[in-house]
């Protein structure tokens, strides 16, 4: 396969048949949770070509709406015109087939492209199984996709929002449906094309810049900046640049946090996924620092999903070889001379505070999302940027809780530490607290104000420094809600 072969959509249809396509989607439930329940997957964007027989049995033998969609959109299978036609009706049957998405080939309609269903959007992308990579391919949604849309606040604040790397646009079309006007770069025409399809598909408008990162915009800053970039470490030159842009796999990471300065509103955020280069020499969250190139005026959040050794990572990345076992020893003698230890999977969020605010950063570790966390999120940030705030004044006559992303908390037999029970599996996972902390909470049991708080913490003999460093360090875990008196 070479580029010439890719599909190219085209948008010919008007927006009142592709409507009739989203709405038909919509009420036949083509949700990523529900497709992936109907293949027996965890999450949809585990997706393993080695089972793709298995994968197009289980939707057959359902014999459902669901089943027919996930076998014509997703699992390269076709229907005959009368199913397609009962399945989809005639309006976004003829929207599809004018745009070249569908095709008849021996009496049955297939789909040249692979539709994902992705927070109540509808993106379609190349196919995820193909015979190897070809250039200027579009990433299918993948878990880093999914992770970044699972991740990422879009709150009214967001006015302007701007997404790097595009590919198939999910992330910009995700911005747009929450109002934002958003703007779509990357370097990959065919991407931009996706782009445009993808969001008169979802019944909004993106900006589509052909370009190399910020090179190719207009002077302005951003409310929201997201990217999905190239980041596998990679010594061989043969490797496309949608997966790695050089032997660091650092190289686009950098440039993104180096522009943000430039580019990123008071306010604003900065959210991307990749996978990083553990080494030996630097943490990430100070190489993010200074990549950045500013010691006020940023947060800075790492939220990792785990590490692979580089004997499991260099595996799932190289592919098929004809010399696997020297293709295996360059890679492995490049991440040695670089000191790379492991890789690991993560979402990076960038906040721009105040300048007159040291620069704070935090690492944690956490399962990736299989679910929606998006209200979650922006919770724990804006907590985030208050408690870490040296110049935060609190409210004395506010009450403060347990939050509810929390069950309860427990002590230990000693009294010397707590430790917090979440709620569900939505939230991130909590560090055990100090003992000043768990004593903090059970202080804070009932209608007390935060003064009253304050004066019975005081009278039982504790330091009242201890009683605003417990406050914070409850607050940075958003362990603490707040209800006025």
């Amino acid at each position: 396969m070479n580029v010439a072969n890719l599909p190219r959509p085209k948008l010919r249809a008007n927006p009142q048949e592709i409507g009739a396509l989203t709405a038909r989607l919509r009420e036949l439930n083509y949700r990523e949770e529900s497709v992936a329940e109907l293949l027996g997957l965890r999450d949809l964007s585990e997706l393993d070509a080695a089972e793709l027989p298995r994968y197009v049995w289980e939707a057959r033998r359902e014999s459902t709406a669901l089943g027919q969609l996930t076998l014509l959109f997703l699992l390269g299978d076709g229907l005959s015109r009368q199913e397609a036609t009962a399945l989809l009706g005639r309006e976004a049957i003829s929207a599809l087939m004018v745009s070249d998405v569908l095709f008849r080939r021996d009496g049955r309609l297939f789909s040249r492209l692979v539709l994902y269903p992705c927070l109540g959007s509808f993106i379609f992308t190349d196919y995820w199984v193909t015979s190897g990579q070809v250039e200027g391919q579009v990433y299918e949604l993948g878990t880093d996709s999914y992770v970044l849309a699972r991740m990422t606040p879009r709150g009214e604040s967001v006015q302007k929002a701007l997404d790097l790397c595009t590919g198939s646009g999910v992330h910009a079309v995700s911005s747009a449906l929450a109002g934002a006007d958003s703007t779509a770069v990357d370097i990959n025409p065919r991407a931009l094309q996706y782009t445009e399809f993808n969001a008169a598909v979802n019944g909004v408008s993106v900006n589509v810049v052909e370009g190399d990162l910020y090179t190719a915009l207009e002077p302005g800053r951003y409310d929201l900046i997201t990217a999905n970039p190239p980041y596998v470490p990679s010594p061989d030159k043969e490797v496309l640049i949608h997966r790695s842009a050089g032997e660091t796999g650092e190289e686009v990471p950098e440039r993104l946090l180096a522009g943000l300065p430039q580019r990123l509103s008071e306010g604003g955020l900065f959210s991307m996924v990749l996978e990083y280069p553990v080494l030996s020499s630097e943490s990430y969250l100070n190489r993010l620092e200074r990549w950045l190139g500013e010691t006020r005026g940023w947060g800075i959040a790492v939220i990792s999903f785990g590490e692979m050794n580089i004997g499991a990572y260099i595996k799932l990345h190289i592919g098929p070889s004809e010399d696997y076992q020297s293709k295996f020893e360059a890679y492995l003698e490049s991440y040695h001379r670089q000191g790379i230890e492991s890789v690991d999977f993560a979402n990076v969020f960038v906040v721009r505070t105040r300048l007159d605010q040291p620069n704070w950063k935090v690492k944690l570790s956490s399962l990736w999302p299989k679910t929606d966390i998006r209200a979650y999120v922006s919770d724990w940030l804006k907590d985030q940027l208050m408690y870490r705030n040296p110049d935060f004044e609190y409210d004395l006559t506010a009450k403060p809780d347990l939050n509810q992303v929390y069950r309860t908390f427990w002590r230990d037999r000693d009294r010397t530490q707590g430790i917090l029970e979440r709620a569900n599996d939505r939230t991130f996972a909590p560090h055990n607290l100090t003992a000043d902390e768990a004593e903090w909470l059970e202080h804070a049991r009932g209608e007390k104000t935060l003064s009253e708080l304050l004066a019975s913490w005081k009278e039982s003999g504790r330091l009242e420094s201890t009683f605003w460093s417990a406050l914070r360090g409850l607050g940075k875990q958003g362990a603490i809600s707040w209800k006025k008196s």
